[in-house]
């Protein structure tokens, strides 16, 4: 990777390469991080405060979990935990696992194949944040392919950060009286 000292002037000038690019998150990329700092902090996980402080994070694309995958219940979909579904190589896969893992390994092969079209041509839309673009993998409504949502509704919790970090500190103050009863 090149990385050069004027990188904000490039960007402003247009000097990049403009280049198709495949990319994305899993829907609650800080659990694994969150559960890590818990347990380091206190030795317990409150999955409702999990949940909440992951949410933070990020939004994503990627919500499917599933158990042989995720090492614990409260962990859903984490950072990385696409990785087997994109290479095949979940432990014990299930029916619906083997299916959303060949799709996407084929949306994988459209784009490498053709960059500019390959996902258009197998109906993935490129994405326009207030358009109906934003690829959603195996989620509820489909759980061996995508559904497409408006990225500017998962950025919720982003433009939210003020007010969940003040219910995140009540929650953490409450608890902590809890614990010292």
């Amino acid at each position: 990777i090149t990385i050069f000292a004027d990188t904000p002037a490039r960007v402003i000038a247009g000097n990049f390469l403009h280049v198709p690019l495949l990319g994305g998150t899993t829907k609650n990329e800080g659990d694994i991080f969150v559960v890590g700092a818990e347990l380091l902090a206190a030795g317990i996980v409150v999955p409702d405060l999990t949940e909440l402080l992951a949410d933070l994070e990020t939004q994503s694309m990627t919500p499917a979990v599933f158990p042989d995958i995720s090492p614990r219940p409260d962990i859903r979909a984490y950072h990385a935990s696409e990785i087997p579904v994109v290479f095949g190589t979940m432990p014990a896969p299930s029916t619906t696992e083997k299916a959303l893992s060949q799709f996407v390994q084929s949306a994988w092969v459209a784009f490498a194949r053709d960059p500019a079209q390959g996902l258009v041509n197998i109906g993935w839309p490129q994405y326009s944040p207030n358009a109906t673009t934003l690829a959603q993998i195996g989620n509820f409504f489909n759980q061996t392919g995508i559904t497409f949502t408006q990225g500017q509704l998962l950025d919720f919790t982003c433009n939210s950060i003020p007010t969940l970090l003040a219910v995140s500190a009540q929650l953490t103050a409450l608890l902590s009286v809890g614990a010292s009863l």
